[in-house]
Protein backbone atom coordinates (compact mmCIF):
# COMPACT_ATOMS: atom_id res chain seq x y z
CA UNK A 1 0.00 0.00 0.00
CA UNK A 2 1.89 3.39 -0.88
CA UNK A 3 1.78 6.42 1.66
CA UNK A 4 0.13 9.23 1.27
CA UNK A 5 2.44 12.37 1.36
CA UNK A 6 3.31 13.66 4.82
CA UNK A 7 1.19 15.98 6.91
CA UNK A 8 2.62 18.30 9.65
CA UNK A 9 1.47 16.84 13.19
CA UNK A 10 -0.93 13.90 14.59
CA UNK A 11 -2.89 12.03 11.94
CA UNK A 12 -5.26 9.11 12.52
CA UNK A 13 -6.32 6.38 10.56
CA UNK A 14 -7.34 2.74 9.96
CA UNK A 15 -5.26 0.09 10.80
CA UNK A 16 -4.31 -2.75 8.38
CA UNK A 17 -4.73 -6.09 9.67
CA UNK A 18 -0.99 -6.82 8.84
CA UNK A 19 -0.32 -3.48 12.09
CA UNK A 20 -2.54 -5.26 14.14
CA UNK A 21 -1.48 -8.39 13.56
CA UNK A 22 2.53 -7.31 13.80
CA UNK A 23 1.41 -5.55 17.36
CA UNK A 24 -0.40 -8.20 18.28
CA UNK A 25 3.02 -10.34 18.71
CA UNK A 26 4.94 -7.60 20.17
CA UNK A 27 2.48 -7.03 22.63
CA UNK A 28 1.85 -11.00 23.41
CA UNK A 29 5.83 -11.14 24.07
CA UNK A 30 4.68 -9.26 27.84
CA UNK A 31 3.18 -12.19 28.77
CA UNK A 32 6.35 -14.65 27.66
CA UNK A 33 9.27 -13.00 28.90
CA UNK A 34 11.28 -16.16 28.34
CA UNK A 35 11.07 -15.58 24.28
CA UNK A 36 11.47 -11.61 25.02
CA UNK A 37 15.25 -12.58 23.99
CA UNK A 38 14.94 -14.14 20.60
CA UNK A 39 11.73 -12.37 19.59
CA UNK A 40 11.41 -8.62 20.21
CA UNK A 41 14.05 -7.66 18.00
CA UNK A 42 12.24 -9.07 14.73
CA UNK A 43 8.62 -8.78 16.25
CA UNK A 44 9.30 -4.83 16.89
CA UNK A 45 10.93 -4.73 13.06
CA UNK A 46 8.11 -6.41 11.55
CA UNK A 47 5.90 -3.92 13.56
CA UNK A 48 8.06 -0.64 12.43
CA UNK A 49 7.97 -2.37 9.09
CA UNK A 50 4.14 -2.28 8.48
CA UNK A 51 3.96 1.04 10.27
CA UNK A 52 5.86 2.79 7.45
CA UNK A 53 4.41 0.52 4.79
CA UNK A 54 1.15 1.88 6.03
CA UNK A 55 -1.37 5.25 5.72
CA UNK A 56 0.69 7.79 7.49
CA UNK A 57 4.42 6.10 6.91
CA UNK A 58 5.57 9.39 5.18
CA UNK A 59 4.87 11.16 8.25
CA UNK A 60 6.46 8.60 10.50
CA UNK A 61 9.76 8.55 8.34
CA UNK A 62 9.29 12.18 8.31
CA UNK A 63 9.19 12.83 11.76
CA UNK A 64 11.65 9.98 12.28
CA UNK A 65 14.34 11.45 10.66
CA UNK A 66 13.28 14.91 11.60
CA UNK A 67 12.16 16.81 8.70
CA UNK A 68 9.23 18.47 10.03
CA UNK A 69 8.53 20.97 12.18
CA UNK A 70 7.08 18.55 14.70
CA UNK A 71 10.05 16.39 14.80
CA UNK A 72 12.34 19.82 15.33
CA UNK A 73 9.92 20.75 18.07
CA UNK A 74 11.71 21.64 21.52
CA UNK A 75 8.51 19.98 23.38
Amino acid sequence: MPSSPHREGPSVGDQTEEILSALHRVTALLDRPEDLGALLTPATTELYYRLLQGQHGATLRDSATGNTKLARSDG
